[in-house]
């Protein structure tokens, strides 16, 4: 079996999606779908997954897998990037075209966008599954405000919070004057958890920031700059050039998404497991 993701040791969310690392799966071989020149090799089964994999980037890659018959391929928690743009952030009423070009053609498929229109079955990022989220759920925060951002992407400029509006201070000042920074640089998963957990309100750029925050039970506000982010299960409250209080009056918890996001990996798990064997 091999097992193809972005593997990125210093995007944490990279690092920590893909499912050999929750579930009992047999590992022969680790691939990185940034390879220049894929090798397969000869498997039985090809894992595709998670993070967002589907994008144009990597789709000559993942033509090679699709194309390729002798083996079952099994896309795993992915998600589609159709649109992103690093120095904006995307407004939750802009139409973007999700499409599912990247993973036709693949004998299985779980994605991580909750859209019930969609031919796919929903099936979040696997990171869920990590036993560190039952650690930090169930602690209180000590703070009141984090921001996590992209490591490329920074959410304190001028363009990701609007501080920059013809006014001498940052119309964000009183949100950011005791507020925590931390981005998703690296692989220490704890760490990153233990910093959501410690916060009442996370305000990040980034899937996994997002996605993270939202099953240790914390309130969100999602400042996107990929079209991916407006299709969680679990929605985020979405801040724009607009960051005011309103957005943490409308910020919400989701109890129950921690369990509901394990349950779709199990029962995904399960499913292969009674079609393929054990694999």
């Amino acid at each position: 079996m091999a097992h193809v993701f972005r593997c990125d040791p210093t995007n944490v969310g990279d690092w920590h999606s893909p499912p050999f690392r929750y579930f009992p799966l047999k590992s022969s071989r680790i691939i990185d779908v940034s390879d220049d020149k894929i090798n397969l090799g000869s498997h039985k089964f090809i894992i595709v997954g998670g993070g967002g994999l589907g994008r144009d980037g990597f789709n000559a890659n993942l033509d090679v897998i699709r194309q390729n018959k002798e083996y079952t391929s099994i896309a795993w928690g992915v998600g589609t990037n159709t649109f992103t743009d690093k120095k904006a952030v995307l407004k939750q009423d802009q139409k973007f075209q999700m499409t599912d070009k990247y993973f036709e053609g693949f004998d299985e498929v779980g994605t991580r966008e909750f859209l019930p229109s969609r031919k796919f079955r929903y099936v979040p990022c696997a990171s869920c599954m990590s036993h560190l989220f039952h650690k930090y759920r169930d602690r209180r925060p000590n703070k009141t405000i984090g921001f996590y951002s992209h490591k490329r992407v920074p959410l304190l400029n001028k363009y990701h919070l609007g501080i920059f509006k013809g006014r001498r201070e940052p119309v964000i000042t009183k949100h950011i004057k005791n507020a925590s920074m931390e981005d998703n640089n690296g692989k220490n998963l704890e760490a990153k958890l233990e910093f959501l957990s410690d916060h009442e309100y996370i305000v990040s750029n980034t899937f996994h920031g997002v996605y993270w925050a939202t099953l240790l039970n914390r309130k969100v506000i999602s400042m996107p700059f990929k079209a991916d982010a407006f299709y969680f299960k679990y929605p985020p409250v979405f801040g724009n050039e607009k960051f005011d209080d309103e957005l943490f009056d409308k910020a919400r918890n989701y109890p129950d998404s921690l369990d509901d996001c394990r349950i779709n990996n199990i029962d995904f798990y399960k499913y292969l497991i009674d079609k393929y064997g054990d694999f």
